[in-house]
């Protein structure tokens, strides 16, 4: 029951997350416009700020979230999957069509909204796969770690 509870946490975050970054694309651009228009940067600059330390509480609130469940391999890569892959998409979505030649699927038709071609959407999503990748690491070694049961010492005998 709790893994499937914390399934159902981690989409509810990732909904959580994808309102929010389209709300920055839009902000940010609406933001730009006014800019333009007024000759006056201190509004957006500081509205880019605001954004930015909301986006440090919506991590906050994932790491505070993840930190209630006990850890196993599956758990963890659950919620990288679940979260990483998602962020790594929106990450890369400019250089998506690169990658995927890459590995040979020059043709593919994938969906990119165009709010998500945007500076700021794909910085916060690098940063977002980023903590994520480290956490699965951090939390596989803290589990490899734990499951290692300490061995029968040697004593020498002289």
């Amino acid at each position: 029951m709790e893994m499937k509870k914390q399934i159902f946490i981690c989409f509810l975050w990732d909904v959580l997350f994808w309102v929010y970054i389209y709300g920055v694309a839009k902000i940010s651009l609406m933001l730009k416009y006014y800019s333009w228009r007024t000759m006056n940067t201190y509004p957006t600059l500081w509205a880019h700020i605001f954004l930015l330390l909301l986006c440090g509480g919506l991590i906050l609130l994932l790491v505070y979230v993840g930190n209630n469940y006990q850890g196993t391999v599956k758990s963890a890569a659950l919620e990288f999957f679940i979260i990483g892959i998602p962020a790594f998409y929106m990450a890369t979505v400019f250089l998506f069509p690169t990658l995927l030649s890459i590995v040979g699927f020059e043709n593919l038709r994938y969906p990119v909204l165009r709010w998500m071609i945007h500076a700021t959407v794909m910085d916060i999503s690098s940063i977002l796969l980023g903590y994520e990748l480290f956490l699965l690491i951090t939390r596989l070694v803290q589990i490899r770690k734990a499951t290692k049961q300490p061995g029968p010492e040697k004593e020498s005998s002289e």
